[in-house]
């Protein structure tokens, strides 16, 4: 059913085995990148210029295809460019984005809390599909954006939340329901 509402769409970029064997020879390239340099990567947003400059070493191929200069692919970029401190910071980020989102939405507060909670998870989990086919972390343009307004809101509501439990904390001890 797929191909027949996508057609040319669907043979070209889906159900092209050239895309595909370029792609895996290019995340060859950031694998060897990230052998050679695994603590901290070859550095934020240099993949493209590290595969132009040392050609004999990251220049990869597969099935007859080869690599190109871009890894698209999120978690490969961060591999390369990043080493395991980027990763494990991004990995970091990505686990108390969800951690608190899924917190906000199991809490007690208001159900527009609870829905936008929901809404962060499904953002978060949408960009991470995203990224295994497009390396959008560098990309500054609206996506990104968005991505971190939304986290943004996401603090404050956590921030609104903290600041009620403590006047509603406070009360309960100037009653003298709770012992200080």
């Amino acid at each position: 059913m797929l191909p027949a509402i996508g057609g040319e769409v669907w043979t070209y970029l889906i159900d092209n085995q050239q895309t595909i064997n370029a792609r895996i020879a290019t995340y060859g390239s950031a694998l060897a990148m990230f052998a050679d340099h695994p603590v901290f990567g070859v550095g934020f947003g240099t993949f493209d210029e590290v595969w132009d400059r040392f050609p004999e070493r990251y220049y990869k191929e597969y099935k007859g295809e080869p690599s190109v200069p871009s890894p698209h692919n999120i978690f490969m970029a961060l591999l390369a460019e990043t080493g395991f401190v980027g990763v494990f910071a991004f990995g970091m980020l990505v686990f108390q984005i969800f951690r608190t989102s899924l917190r906000l939405a199991k809490s007690n507060h208001g159900s527009i809390q609870r829905d936008y909670a929901l809404f962060i998870t499904s953002v978060m989990a949408a960009y991470l599909v995203t990224g295994m086919g497009l390396h959008i972390i560098r990309n500054l343009d609206f996506i990104n954006k968005y991505l971190f307004m939304f986290i943004g809101i996401l603090s404050g509501i956590l921030d609104g939340c903290a600041l009620d439990k403590t006047a509603a904390t406070r009360q309960c001890i100037e009653r003298g329901h709770l012992a200080q």
